[in-house]
């Protein structure tokens, strides 16, 4: 049977809670199972160390800062 591994780039610096890291991971495979019907499967997450990470051209900034909390708020980086 057809092996495949999928690699979500998605960058995680890690997860609040277990719940949340469970609640993450069955959204994951509930979008990818449908594409791997008849297919042995696998999948996995990497946590990313902030040094190793940039969006839009940002790097993110210091966990638990107030720039931090606007990222989330406004759902999208900004210059801080």
């Amino acid at each position: 049977m057809p092996f495949k591994t999928v690699n979500p780039a998605h960058i995680n610096l890690s997860w609040k809670t277990p719940d949340e890291a469970a609640r993450c991971m069955t959204q994951f495979e509930e979008t990818i199972a449908p594409m791997m019907r008849g297919l042995l499967w696998e999948f996995h997450v990497d946590e990313t160390p902030r040094a190793y990470w940039s969006i839009e051209g940002f790097r993110p900034p210091p966990s638990g800062s107030e720039a931090e909390k606007r990222w989330e708020s406004e759902d999208r980086p900004s210059a801080y």
